[in-house]
């Protein structure tokens, strides 16, 4: 199965760089190909699954670990911290400190 084997992929290495090329190397598949495949057997977007598969290790480093946020942006395979800032701003509606904060008063 296309999609069991990405998901598996994604899991084992979402803190490197996950890029649908990637992706395309690893399953033999053409982009568009797999992207479609992934869709119809999941229900769910490649990238939107990938973008929640990266949030689950963020959430999972800012609980567990005393790293700053710049430490979890990289260990998270961001190159840029705005980036990094955007795409947990874009996930949650807070910053990645207020993020942070909303974890541990969850706790």
């Amino acid at each position: 199965n296309t999609a069991k084997a990405v998901m598996e992929y994604v899991t084992e290495h979402i803190a490197e760089d996950i890029s649908l090329t990637r992706l395309s190397e690893v399953t033999g598949h053409n982009n568009c190909y797999l992207s479609l495949v992934f869709k119809a057997q999941i229900g769910v977007n490649l990238s939107e699954y990938i973008g929640r598969k990266k949030m689950e290790r963020i959430r999972m480093l800012m609980q567990n670990t005393g790293l700053s946020i710049g430490d979890i942006a990289e260990q998270s395979c961001f190159v840029s911290i705005t980036y990094f800032n955007r795409f947990v701003r874009k996930l949650t509606c807070m910053s990645p400190r207020d993020y942070r904060l909303s974890l541990k008063s969850d706790s």
